[in-house]
């Protein structure tokens, strides 16, 4: 028997099985063959990511300083001089972080698939991999396996409030520059679209509630890139107010672990993954009401208040030029995590 299971080898459950193994025996899940692929995330993450992952410079594509923001036919220029974020290879980022795993001494089993599971005492899984059925034990089960999480859906606990369509591709364009670009309005009804210099390429993106395939077409067209491959993923926005059930805990997209106003998960999911390992004793219950209000007590108050940036979003353009001015004015005191900095 395995003190923890986590399923799911993206980012947030990859780094979540290499602080358990540390401590506990602990088991990797991933249905994919290789870890970090298929690729269904954009890259860019902010400087904070190093307070947890002692990354590797080739990991690392680019340095942001700063964005510009395109609304209601008005440029804004957000930028104070120093680096605020990273491009990351999120593919071979995956890959580091369950390889430090498997360095602490977890197992780490891919092309294997939960194909359902009981908790009685322990949590017993049966498990699919290669056409053959096995089952493995554990005294808790970690779900890290995405916005429509099987493990969620099979504990009973409620889904995220909304799932925005995203879509993404890498042009052939070489561009080193140190800033991002932002677009709102009817180009991605209620999100945004993006593009990232990425160093030996440049990264175009959108996320929307619906038709993101030909919204984004149309946006390529209008950016004149020239792609092969488009890449895809969903982005759960708002968390369910219960993320803990018997001998099981979510963690990361599974409970829409994401930051409303921008949709990027991986800094609130991993506060949320060494949250969990702080708190959790695996086969003590009562430590996953620990995790539960710790987690609500570091997180939730920013989520809320990113909820209500990404409800301005489908606001007329001129309460976009007039609320874009007003941050632009006080962008020193910005944090890009911390939407509550805003009333700073």
């Amino acid at each position: 028997m395995y003190d923890v299971a986590v399923c799911g080898s993206g980012a947030v459950g990859a780094y979540l099985a290499s602080l358990f193994s540390r401590k506990y025996s602990t088991v990797l899940i991933e249905e994919n063959a290789k870890i970090g692929l298929p690729i269904a995330c954009s890259g860019l993450y902010s400087k904070r990511l190093l307070e947890f992952v002692d990354m590797d410079k080739d990991l690392i594509e680019n340095e942001i300083r700063g964005a510009r923001i395109h609304a209601g036919g008005k440029t804004f220029t957000f930028s104070r001089g120093r680096i605020e974020a990273y491009v990351v290879r999120r593919d071979r980022l995956d890959l580091a972080l369950a390889a430090q795993a498997e360095k602490n001494g977890c197992d780490v089993l891919t092309s294997t698939r939960l194909v359902d599971f009981s908790v009685n005492g322990s949590v017993n899984m049966a498990l699919s991999s290669g056409g053959s059925a096995k089952g493995i034990e554990s005294k808790l089960l970690a779900g890290c396996d995405g916005p429509l999480s099987t493990i969620r859906k099979k504990s009973m606990l409620k889904g995220p409030k909304e799932i925005l369509q995203g879509v993404f591709c890498y042009a052939d364009e070489c561009d080193f520059s140190d800033s991002v670009d932002l677009w709102f309005g009817d180009v991605a009804p209620g999100f945004f679209a993006w593009r990232i210099p990425r160093g030996e390429t440049v990264e175009y993106g959108l996320a929307t509630r619906k038709n993101a395939n030909a919204l984004f077409k149309k946006f390529l067209s209008q950016q004149k890139a020239s792609v092969k491959k488009m890449y895809g993923g969903l982005i759960p926005v708002g968390p369910p107010r219960r993320i803990i059930s018997n001998g099981v805990f979510l963690c990361g997209d599974s409970a829409a672990m994401t930051k409303p106003f921008t949709g990027g998960g991986i800094i609130y999911g991993f506060t949320s993954a060494k949250l969990a390992y702080e708190n959790i004793v695996p086969g003590e219950q009562i430590t996953l009401e620990a995790y539960q209000q710790k987690w609500e007590s570091t997180l939730m108050k920013e989520i809320n208040i990113g909820l209500l940036l990404k409800a301005g979003y489908s606001f007329p353009s001129f309460v976009h030029r007039i609320l874009l001015g007003i941050l632009e004015k006080r962008q020193k005191k910005l944090d890009m995590d911390m939407p509550s900095s805003i009333f700073s």
